[in-house]
């Protein structure tokens, strides 16, 4: 069986839908020989975040001198993404290979009604084993308590900002989707805690406190006080187990130091023991500054000068909008926007639109994806006029380069180091929303992407 097969069929098993419980995947894992007890690990939720503190604590980890798993979802551009070994992503014939095989076991044991994220999440777990991993760092599909990644018993548990998304799955509260996050909690494990709201930190609070799991909270047992911000990344001081001044993480946005802070204080617990204060403090330096993780605050080199951003709620919005009015001063900005239908749109756009000379809206080819039409009639709704439609985010980027005066066929995408400062008299697109936008249009300007179009719907996340 080919890539493209093996991927139809992974993907084909989002016709279960949601599914909630734990028994399947516990069952599968089981006749799989419990493949994620072979290693040690860190399990990662939040709202916002977690990816990218996925993969600075796995960095850090790595820059330790251990063999590292990173298991994360959604993808840009190609399946592959979401499972790497020591930053190298799963081959496509490794994909072939693994999924052949757990299908084989599936039949033969006559498991049936397994979904997508179950099936990816064995294959990952699976992975790792056979690869001889010695940490595997794994991000929650979505919640924690019920999702599929919480059948491990790790090292140290994480929780990263908390907001309101996916409240059909999660709860229409603060503290009901606390809850959901909150149930990776184990006893007696460390967890360690973003900043929080206080219904969210309450709910934590007493989890944490009920399973006797040690608790360290950024702001009170840890913390980062930035020194400097710029298109480059961050540069800020850690106060904590161990304080370190100047530590450069070349992921930008203000919120990354948070992120960041978050991501030392696991790998304090989690290498503590091993090292030395002062070892600990050059495998932390190294491994930040090793961190590369695409799509966040991400400039496209070239003209006309592209950022690319996954803002697919309110606050990742927020974030994204405080870095253009810090750090960019340009003399127009023109947004390409997409927006999945179950998110607070009316909320992400309220923060974006403000920054815009023009918008334009558009969908990738998904099911969820809001109509190019219902974002312009928010828009207008919340006193926006200067937007405008798009039939495919391809057509979109046409219009856009066409108001910077610009040829979209005629552009390169070049992966060249960004400059210090971008030019404030040349005109800025961003492209944000969705993960799925910045696939589609990373595609459309000459990206390779395996299979792109092939992507999980919301139901499948949620195990």
């Amino acid at each position: 069986m080919d890539y493209s097969k093996v991927l139809e069929f992974i993907y084909g098993l989002q016709k279960h839908g949601v599914k909630l419980g734990l028994e399947r995947i516990r069952l599968i894992a089981g006749l799989l020989g419990n493949p994620h007890n072979s290693y040690s690990s860190v399990h990662i939720a939040g709202t916002n975040g977690k990816g990218s503190v996925s993969a600075i604590i796995c960095s850090i980890i790595n820059s330790a001198g251990f063999k590292t798993g990173l298991f994360t979802s959604p993808h840009i551009l190609s399946f592959t993404e979401r499972i790497r070994v020591d930053k190298a992503e799963i081959t496509e014939q490794e994909v072939i290979q693994y999924a052949h095989n757990i299908r084989h076991v599936l039949e033969k044991n006559r498991i049936e009604g397994t979904t997508f994220f179950e099936f990816v999440t064995a294959l990952a777990m699976l992975y790792f084993a056979d690869r001889s991993v010695q940490c595997g760092v794994f991000e929650t599909g979505m919640g924690g308590r019920l999702d599929a990644t919480n059948i491990l018993n790790p090292e140290v548990s994480v929780i990263t900002r908390i907001g309101l998304d996916h409240q059909e799955f999660l709860g229409e509260t603060l503290a009901k989707i606390a809850f959901e996050k909150a149930g990776i909690i184990k006893p007696n494990i460390p967890v360690v805690c973003s900043c929080q709201l206080q219904d969210a930190m309450d709910v934590l609070s007493k989890r944490a406190q009920l399973l006797n799991a040690p608790m360290y909270i950024y702001g009170r047992d840890f913390s980062a006080r930035l020194n400097d911000s710029s298109l480059k990344g961050i540069s800020f001081d850690f106060t904590g187990p161990l304080n370190i001044e100047n530590l450069f993480l070349p992921l930008s946005g203000n919120h990354q130091s948070e992120n960041a802070a978050t991501a030392i204080m696991c790998c304090c617990l989690y290498l503590a023991k091993l090292f030395s204060q002062r070892e600990l403090e050059g495998i932390i330096r190294k491994g930040l500054a090793d961190t590369v993780w695409p799509g966040r605050l991400q400039f496209l080199s070239g003209k006309p000068q592209i950022l690319i951003d996954g803002a697919h709620n309110p606050e990742a919005a927020q974030s994204l909008a405080f870095f253009i009015k810090s750090h960019l001063s340009m003399g127009k900005i023109i947004f390409v926007i997409g927006i999945m239908s179950d998110k607070d749109a009316p909320g992400i756009l309220n923060n974006l639109l403000p920054l815009a000379d023009k918008t334009i809206f558009a969908s990738p080819k998904y099911d969820r994806a809001a109509s190019p039409n219902s974002l312009l009639e928010i828009a207008r709704k919340i006193g926006f006029d200067n937007a405008e439609t798009a039939t495919s985010i391809k057509e979109a980027l046409h219009r856009a380069f066409s108001l910077c005066n610009s040829t979209f066929s005629d552009y390169k995408l070049i992966n060249v180091p960004l400059s210090d400062n971008l030019d404030p008299h040349e005109p800025l697109i961003v492209i944000t929303g969705s993960f799925y936008v910045l696939g589609e249009a990373l595609e459309a300007m000459g990206a390779v992407s395996a299979l792109g179009n092939l992507r999980e719907t919301m139901s499948a996340h949620y195990q």
